[in-house]
């Protein structure tokens, strides 16, 4: 696990000294995400230059090092992540290819860098089980080709310019590289404050874009820096053959191949030179990827939890239980209101594009204290997309199938939702959502897609983002981050619908940057055995009905494997999220921290606003409504700003 970064010019030789001198100081801003070593290379003929920074994990001597080789001398690579079946692909080499015997260490760069090099990049891309962000460099075809793994675990940003193109892991990279500074990009302004993330491709900025999850892209002489882009893994179409091509086989067979699949993933996760622990919330996936790393591991298992001092968000207690039940080395960090309140300044240097998932508060608090033990940690993220898990799922669905004319109603109906909403405020002492509901509702209700429709149970400030007219233009598509074609809807059950969009923009624009950030900032690697691609379509190849239990609880496939491993009663309970309470705190230990944020916006977002709205979101709030979903995008704008807008500024 590590963080690179990069800048290449096709027409133009660069000078040498400066071109160092730009790497590392590039470097210097991601030194975070690897703190044991940095590295840097750049081509004699000044086309490329690449900065390193490694977080040791595997293979820890110098053979590991990067920008690193391939032994025929062609190939150039930067590597960010983990490769999990790299000894696999080893031997398979050694086999292939009997010469190639002589590895000079075993690091899984050396063995990527030695797969691409043998049989090409797309055959190399598609039996890679790992996570990863690469730059590659081509010295015989004198291409660059960007790469991001299939679930987006990890970042790769980029950015064009004056016949460049600068990349790195990080937005707060690419300033040291030379990227000018660049204008807001106001649809994405508008999208982050419904969904509280920013989709890929887009990014805050007009001039920066990240990869998508399961892409590449290639420059090279003949493109100039106009990136040629392949989405290697398609997503969508996987989950379309997966359903086409169901399981064959029992519920029991399901069950067995499952636990398989997943025990060996898990397994391949516990390869590392240092040590090695799991986040465990006692809920059922954590607890799963807990227990088959306890079974897997030859040694006790470090696991770590967070204990919120509220009772209606604290899920430390069942971990306990759980913890106990596996004899994991078990450790707790309180999440305290006062924990919260040191932390949250500092979020916006974590975070350095706008990101308000409020877990990101308790995630950083466990990796923290994690980081004091271990260097990785697995994680139990995807495990609801995979299987049906979250309970929003059914809402939908159930909404979607028994809707009645009513979706036939106007989007633009001009129900007085504001003029109720204040005048019942007035009568009753405090402000009445009621109107505000009734508006979304009607929204929701007059939504001709399924996407509109999720959109309207998922998102925030439906019944209006708050962005000044001004800013607002006919093309703009607030709600752009449905990944499905209207062909896939058609074809897919709709519980199928709702997962694979998650897994391909909720998943990996939201809560793998939520946990990579979170993770890296502390030099802490994550490991997530349910994101491969194998395990994915055997998901989705299911009936969803085997993940439904008679008892309405959902994930029921996933509990029948846990119940191999913890006793029932130790994991059945309802599903409990990791957001913190923060409509509590934003009236107590935050209130004064939002009101600065809001008095304090910087003008560049002020202007783009509309902030009479926000102010009464705000007083609204204090005064009794729960609108934490919408004043937390927007304090956490706020927050970016103040500390981001002028990155690019020289």
């Amino acid at each position: 696990m590590c963080g690179f970064a990069g800048l290449y010019k096709a027409n133009t030789a660069m000078d040498q000294s400066q071109l160092v001198g730009q790497l590392h100081a590039a470097g210097q801003t991601i030194i975070h995400r690897g703190p044991d070593d940095k590295g840097f290379w750049t081509d004699a003929d000044g086309h490329i230059g690449l900065a390193f920074r490694r977080l040791a994990i595997q293979d820890l001597s110098e053979a590991g090092r990067q920008p690193m080789q391939s032994g025929c001398g062609r190939y150039v690579i930067a590597f960010n992540g983990e490769i999990y079946n790299h000894m696999d692909l080893r031997r398979i080499l050694e086999t292939e290819n009997p010469a190639h015997h002589d590895w000079r260490g075993h690091s899984d760069t050396e063995t990527l860098v030695a797969a691409i090099a043998h049989w090409g990049l797309d055959k190399t891309l598609s039996i890679l089980d790992g996570m990863f962000a690469f730059a590659l460099w081509d010295k015989k075809q004198k291409s660059l080709t960007l790469a991001r793994d299939p679930f987006g675990e990890k970042p790769l940003y980029y950015a064009a310019f004056d016949g460049a193109v600068a990349f790195a892991s990080e937005i707060k990279a690419l300033p040291s590289l030379g990227v000018p500074n660049g204008e807001i990009d106001d649809g994405a302004l508008a999208s982050f404050l419904r969904h509280r993330y920013i989709p890929a491709p887009r990014t805050i900025w007009k001039h920066v874009r990240k990869l998508r999850a399961g892409e590449f892209v290639r420059w090279s002489v003949e493109t100039g820096n106009e990136p040629v882009h392949h989405q290697y893994w398609d997503g969508e179409h996987e989950a379309l053959t997966a359903y086409e091509n169901p399981f064959q086989g029992s519920r029991a067979d399901a069950k067995a191949q499952l636990s398989e699949m997943l025990g060996t993933l898990t397994k391949r996760r516990l390869i590392a030179d240092t040590p090695l622990g799991c986040f465990l919330s006692g809920g059922i996936d954590s607890s799963l990827i807990t227990a088959l790393a306890s079974k897997a591991s030859q040694g006790r298992v470090g696991s770590y939890t967070i204990r919120f001092d509220d009772p209606r968000y604290n899920e430390a207690d069942h971990a306990r239980k759980v913890a106990d039940h596996l004899g994991t080395d078990h450790h707790e960090v309180r999440g305290s209101a006062e924990e919260a309140a040191k932390m949250v300044p500092q979020l916006a240097q974590v975070w350095d594009e706008p990101f308000a998932d409020p877990s990101q508060i308790p995630t950083l608090l466990l990796c923290r204290k994690t980081r004091e033990h271990v260097t990785v940690a697995l994680s139990g993220d995807g495990g609801d997309e995979f299987s049906f898990g979250y309970g929003r799922y059914a809402i939908v669905k159930s909404g979607w199938d028994t809707r009645k004319g009513s979706r036939r109603g106007s989007r633009k109906s001009f129900f007085p939702w504001r003029q109720i909403d204040n005048a019942l405020g007035l009568l009753r002492g405090k402000p009445s959502v009621k109107a505000r509901r009734s508006y979304t509702k009607m929204l929701r209700d007059s939504a001709e897609t399924l996407s509109v429709y999720n959109h309207h149970h998922s998102s925030f400030w439906r019944h209006g983002v708050p962005i000044n007219p001004a800013y607002l233009n006919d093309t703009m598509v607030i709600d752009d981050i449905w990944p499905l074609s209207p062909e896939a809807v058609l074809t897919l059950p709709i519980a199928n619908s709702l997962m694979v969009a998650d897994s391909l923009c909720y998943l990996p624009e939201d809560l793998m940057v939520k946990v990579d950030r979170a993770s890296m900032s502390t030099s802490l690697e994550t490991r997530t055995p349910f994101l491969n691609r194998d395990l994915a379509k055997l998901c989705w190849s299911l009936p969803q009905s085997w993940n439904e239990g008679q008892d309405g609880r959902l994930k029921a496939l996933l509990r029948d494997i846990l119940y191999d491993h913890v006793p029932a009663e130790l994991v059945d309970r309802p599903k409990q999220g990791f957001d913190p309470p923060i409509r509590d705190w934003l009236r107590d230990n935050l209130r004064s921290w939002a009101t600065e944020q809001i008095e304090e916006m910087p003008e560049a977002l002020q202007s783009r606003l509309n902030m009479p709205e926000i102010e009464k979101c705000f007083e609204d709030h204090q005064r009794g409504a729960n609108l934490e979903g919408e004043l937390w995008p927007i304090l956490m704008l706020s927050a970016w700003g103040q500390k981001n807008l002028t990155m690019f500024e020289a």
